[in-house]
């Protein structure tokens, strides 16, 4: 039931657009990770590609990531 209701939630246009959104930044993390990116530079990246709320940002990527992005971008820097 949880799936079912998980699923239904990121196939509505608006949290695939969101999705699709968390994607970029993502992209984005993994590209500039060596370059030490700190929150204020990924809040503009953020606000560039369309998120207004940090907390709506980090709620699709965690649904997209299965990490939140803090998490995320310490994970990534331990495997480079």
């Amino acid at each position: 039931m949880f799936l079912q209701h998980l699923d239904r939630d990121l196939a509505s246009p608006a949290k695939a657009t969101a999705i699709q959104l968390a994607d970029r930044i993502e992209f984005f993390i993994r590209q500039n990770y060596a370059s030490g990116i700190t929150n204020s530079v990924l809040q503009k990246k953020m606000k560039e590609v369309g998120f207004q709320y940090i907390s709506h940002y980090s709620t699709c990527f965690s649904k997209s990531e299965g990490l939140s992005p803090s998490d995320f971008r310490r994970k990534f820097a331990r495997e480079r």
